[in-house]
């Protein structure tokens, strides 16, 4: 028998993750699964910035998330803008920057900018999933084929059936795909 869920998510980038804490958060009733393709989760080697509002929407939809990424995490203290000859066109710290910033009455400033390694975003992300991720998140389950049908005993509800590498499938009410830019 296959197996069936509410939510399918393909991939567990950041934004993967992000939205499966999201929803489990909100709709705490919904069978959700996060499927990636790859066997383990790894360490790459790129760097994510969060601006303040990124900063605020994750402590919104997870305290224990935000608390792990504050961390985890590096305050942005500048920038710089370069050239292709590396010469530097521009540097700009963010403390000045965020000084000059004007507020409406009655509105808070953004929190502060911060950086973390992908990879360390991605656990931290990945730590925040309902069980720690045990149940929600299935490795080494690259997509092959996504198929709508209609329900047999409604018309005006259809599923979604995602094919797997391995041969198996699930079926799922709603399929996010979060798969990224390498995926095929």
């Amino acid at each position: 028998m296959m197996e069936t869920i509410d939510v399918a998510i393909v991939g567990a980038g950041p934004c993967g993750l992000a939205t499966a804490i999201a929803l489990s958060s909100a709709m705490p009733h919904l069978k959700i699964k996060v499927f990636e393709r790859a066997r383990t989760l790894r360490p790459i080697g790129a760097g994510v910035t969060l601006a303040g509002n990124g900063v605020e929407v994750l402590e919104a939809i997870s305290p224990l998330a935000h608390a792990n990424l504050m961390a985890h995490s590096s305050p942005l203290i500048g920038m710089e803008m370069r050239d292709h000859r590396d010469a530097v066109l521009r540097r700009t710290e963010v403390a000045s920057m965020m000084a000059t910033m004007k507020w409406r009455e009655g509105e808070k400033p953004l929190p502060d900018i911060c950086h973390i390694p992908w990879y360390r975003l991605q656990e931290v992300l990945r730590a925040s999933l309902p069980d720690g991720g045990t149940s929600t998140l299935v490795l080494g389950k690259g997509v092959t084929g996504v198929r709508e049908e209609s329900d047999q005993c409604d018309a005006a509800r259809t599923w979604v059936t995602l094919s797997f590498e391995d041969g198996s499938s699930v079926r799922a009410r709603v399929v996010v795909g979060a798969d990224g830019a390498d995926s095929a």
